[in-house]
């Protein structure tokens, strides 16, 4: 198994994603956010898929929506496990230290172990946010 809450164990790939802004934790309930955000730049007639976000992929040619869109997802992704685990979420040893973000924390990380569910709602996830890539490319 990939995952593990021991924390001398190497979270590898678990940097970056979106912290919850009130105890820092990155789970897996931001898919939900996810859909919301999906649900705008689908519905957005055009409109919100020409917004600047001002973020380093913002002259990539995809509209930054999908590349934060991505920046959550792709947490999950780097942290799956061999047999297609999708943790829970990772969680850290205490708050970040002051200044640090999810993609340069310096405390001991773990991984939460995920369940058929998780699975199930990333899989779901991921292939509308393929849809969304693939139609804007």
């Amino acid at each position: 198994m990939a995952h593990s809450l021991d924390t001398n164990v190497a979270a590898t790939g678990a940097w970056g994603g979106w912290m919850d802004a009130t105890d820092y934790d990155r789970r897996y309930i931001h898919f939900r956010a996810v859909h919301d955000l999906l649900h705008a730049f689908e519905n957005g007639m055009g409109i919100i898929d020409t917004v600047s976000l001002n973020i380093p992929e913002s002259e990539n040619n995809i509209p930054d929506i999908l590349d934060e869109i991505c920046w959550a997802m792709d947490l999950f992704y780097r942290t799956q496990g061999e047999d297609g685990e999708i943790a829970y979420g990772v969680e850290s040893v205490a708050h970040p230290n002051a200044g640090e973000t999810s993609w340069n924390e310096s405390l001991p990380l773990a991984l939460v172990p995920g369940c058929p569910g998780i699975a199930y709602l990333y899989a779901a996830t991921a292939a509308r946010v393929s849809t969304a890539l693939k139609n804007t490319i």
